[in-house]
């Protein structure tokens, strides 16, 4: 069973999701996403998110994919992917002061 279940929306959606319902997100640090449709960038999908926690962080899609994002800053980043199977249905985030990332 996925964590979380976040499915993408269409790209003028400006509208931001609260964690604060995500327990396992929340404590992270990650505090809201979108994730949505990102046509003409080569990428399909974009998901930006928030944090108050500097990780190196690991998005899984339904499809089996992933993708990584290492933040060295509060705020917001984002990730451009491309997959069958968009929504995303796990994060894991871990120490990023380390030569090895930790998944």
């Amino acid at each position: 069973m996925p964590r979380v279940y976040w499915e993408p929306h269409p790209s003028d959606d400006e509208s931001w999701t609260e964690t604060l319902m995500d327990p396992d997100v929340w404590v992270l640090g990650l505090r809201r996403y979108r994730l949505r449709d990102s046509p003409g960038w080569g990428s399909r999908y974009l998901l930006e998110f928030e944090i108050t926690g500097q990780w190196a962080w690991r998005f899984f899609d339904a499809g089996g994919g992933f993708n990584d994002c290492f933040t060295l800053l509060n705020g917001i980043h984002s990730v451009r992917y491309n997959s069958d199977r968009p929504a995303i249905v796990d994060v894991i985030a871990g120490a990023i002061y380390s030569n090895t990332p930790p998944w």
